[in-house]
């Protein structure tokens, strides 16, 4: 089976809405499931840990803030699928 393509789903907690959703590609369940600390991933939509998040922002380029905004991650299908 193929890992699901992740996404990095930027909530803003003072307007309760989404702000962006960056696509991160070639990202594996092998590497979420370390953040997450778990055998299986049986959800969608995820936490972002610090680790994480640190990671994803050098692997990325995607500059975060997290005093202002809540990072989720979120399984999507796979595009080529």
């Amino acid at each position: 089976m193929r890992d699901a393509v992740w996404l990095l789903e930027e909530f803003d907690r003072s307007t309760g809405a989404y702000r962006c959703r960056h696509q991160l590609a070639g990202l594996s369940d092998a590497k979420v499931r370390s953040w997450l600390e778990l055998e299986r991933l049986d959800g969608d939509l995820y936490d972002v840990p610090a680790e994480g998040l640190t990671d994803i922002s050098r692997m990325y380029g995607i500059p975060v803030l997290p005093v202002e905004v809540e990072y989720l991650l979120a399984r999507g299908a796979d595009p080529t699928d």
